[in-house]
Parts: C-alpha cells; sequence; structure tokens
C-alpha cells in the first residue's frame, strides 16, 4: 500500500496569487511553483499545517488547505490542476 502524499496550498494576500507550502530545514515558506511544495503523509500533515498557520497569522497568505497530488506533485482533482496552471483567462485589456 502506498502513502497518499498531501501539500498545501493558500492564496498569497499580496498577489491574490496560488502558492504551496515548502519546508526547508524546519523552516516554511511559499512558492508559486507546486513542484517545489513539499510533500506530507497523513501522519505529518497536522504538524506541518501549523507552522503554515503561522503565515496565515501574520497576513502573508490565506485559506490554507491540504490537497491530495499524485507522482510529481500533481494535484489529483480537476480544480487543483486548473489553479496550479494558473488562471484560465487573461485579466484587462489588451492592446492591438
Amino acid at each position: 500500500m502506498t502513502d497518499k502524499k498531501q501539500i498545501l496550498t493558500a492564496n498569497e494576500l499580496r498577489s491574490g496569487q496560488n502558492v504551496y507550502f515548502v519546508l526547508d530545514n524546519d523552516e516554511g515558506r511559499w512558492d508559486a511553483d507546486i513542484h517545489q511544495a513539499t510533500a506530507f503523509s497523513a501522519e505529518e500533515i497536522e504538524a506541518a499545517t501549523e507552522k503554515a498557520n503561522a503565515f496565515e497569522t501574520n497576513n502573508t497568505v490565506v485559506g490554507i488547505y491540504a490537497i491530495p497530488v499524485g507522482d510529481n506533485q500533481a494535484p489529483v482533482s480537476a480544480r487543483e490542476k486548473i489553479r496550479a496552471a494558473g488562471p484560465s483567462t487573461q485579466y484587462g485589456h489588451t492592446v492591438n
């Protein structure tokens, strides 16, 4: 039986961008690249969420939640695949 992995995602408050939690040497940070995210087992996700919540308290990110991922940090759900790919429409006006 393989251990199902999860990563943490949120929205960065300044830009509104989708970001993913990276745990480096017990220090956390957020990155826009889903492939940089740290994958956690079911046993690890609660402690990782506690670390990530400090960033929400400091008004860096909002709406932290865990998502299941497959190989190479690929999101499992269609919603998260779309979020990871970036905006599906361009914002603003184009100049001709």
